[in-house]
């Protein structure tokens, strides 16, 4: 389980997305090599009455679409703020594509969602990533190339810029708003523009009302960590 601060821009176009990654990547410090690129399919699921979305929790599946593996993420409180930042908890844990892995579902049981789930988006990303420094915080910069294939076909762009405290975000989007004034802060994640069909300004709409289910989830997969067996730590004093 992890904690995740990140800035959220969606330009309006290709030149507006390149450009501001572009300058993103020039006010930090680092490698000044090429971006590593990856290409992944995302499939979002929720109940027939979006009992998960409404309670501010986002259930992912993501992969290459001709694997059998995939990264399951459940996602809490991912709704940028009025700079465009997100502070969401978020629990990822590797499996198939095919089924959601038994404690996550666990988890959803046991704080009420019983319902059949459904698939509610799928979409294709290219992401562009850099590792760079700022503030002198390690910070992870992308620029994400959008194909939404459900509920309806568009595509879209998005920069997410995540970093180790909240503070290296607001000194970066001072510069960044500097900039590009005219590039709002984004209102929703990729889920919500999916969903809204590429109305941008449905996506405030689209935001959970109550976040209880949400932190109860958290609670019950935060407690379900592994236990280390008695002998781990004398083991590895013996390996030291």
């Amino acid at each position: 389980m992890a904690s995740e601060r990140e800035l959220k821009r969606q330009p309006p176009d290709l030149a507006t997305a390149r450009e501001m990654t572009t300058t993103i990547v020039e006010l930090c410090e680092g490698d000044s090599g090429g971006p590593e690129v990856s290409r992944l399919t995302s499939r979002y699921l929720d109940t027939c009455d979006q009992l998960l979305g409404r309670s501010g929790v986002g259930l992912r599946a993501r992969g290459e679409s001709s694997g059998q593996q995939a990264r399951w993420t459940i996602k809490v409180g991912a709704t940028p703020d009025v700079r465009g930042v997100a502070e969401a908890t978020e629990i990822e844990i590797d499996g198939l594509w095919k089924e959601i892995p038994t404690i996550l579902s666990m988890g959803l049981r046991a704080v009420g969602v019983s319902a059949e789930l459904e698939e509610i988006a799928r979409l294709t990303t290219v992401r562009e990533r850099w590792m760079r420094s700022f503030a002198s915080a390690e910070v992870e910069i992308c620029m994400d190339s959008v194909t939404v294939e459900h509920p309806a076909q568009f595509t879209f762009f998005e920069i997410e810029v995540e970093a180790p405290e909240r503070p290296v975000l607001d000194q970066l989007l001072d510069l960044l708003e500097a900039y590009f004034p005219d590039v709002p802060p984004s209102q929703g994640s990729k889920l919500s523009m999916a969903l809204s069909r590429g109305e941008s300004s449905l996506t405030a709409s689209r935001q959970h009302a109550t976040k209880e289910l949400g932190v109860n989830l958290v609670r019950f997969l935060d407690a379900a960590v592994p236990l280390p067996a008695p002998w781990a730590t004398v083991d590895s004093e013996h390996l030291a």
